[in-house]
């Protein structure tokens, strides 16, 4: 709904809402399957299972957000020359997208913690986030939505949470969750 409030906000994106019949052309089992596999399941396990985990212990959760967020967009820079994907690599776009990504990842590193460092919770939000990007598409069709790979809802919806979730938890974002949980394992072990 974050989302879908972001596009909404967008000059003309209203007025290019195709209806919920869209989206009954879309092979929904298939596109959710190829979602999953070709995103979220590959890549997850390394930027939330192992990559985050070292940011926050070098560098606190936001500052490792900060610094995982635009290394996450720029191993997405081929997608920029993939037809299908609608979105030119330009300059402004590519730097759009490093920017998009900011808010993304700082809320999947605030799940990440809230649920004890769990990879599959990771998985599950990058593929929500991803097949909404997907119903978007489809449902509203003007260029402002499409033509800019849905970030600019991104960064309207999605950065006005991130910034709410940095200034309720004062940056930690659920840090100290996800420390209990290696605290507890290291216990466990011993």
């Amino acid at each position: 709904m974050i989302l879908v409030l972001g596009v909404l906000v967008l000059p003309g994106a209203l007025a290019s809402f195709k209806g919920l019949a869209s989206l009954v052309a879309i092979p929904w089992l298939s596109q959710i399957v190829y979602v999953f596999v070709h995103g979220p399941l590959g890549e997850e396990p390394g930027w939330r299972g192992f990559a985050l985990p070292r940011l926050q212990r070098l560098h606190g959760p936001l500052v490792g957000s900060l610094i995982l967020g635009p290394l996450w967009a720029l191993w997405h820079l081929p997608f920029f020359w993939v037809p299908a994907w609608n979105f030119p690599p330009t300059l402004a776009n590519i730097v759009l997208f490093v920017i998009a990504s900011i808010p993304v990842t700082i809320i999947m590193t605030w799940v990440f913690n809230n649920t004890k460092g769990s990879v599959l919770m990771a998985i599950l939000g990058h593929w929500s986030f991803d097949m909404t990007f997907v119903v978007l598409n489809l449902l509203f069709t003007a260029p402002i939505v499409t033509d800019y790979g849905s970030t600019l809802p991104v960064l309207i919806g999605l950065g006005a949470v991130a910034l709410l979730l940095i200034a309720l938890t004062r940056g930690r974002l659920g840090y100290q969750h996800y420390q209990q949980e290696e605290a507890d394992l290291a216990t466990a072990s011993r």
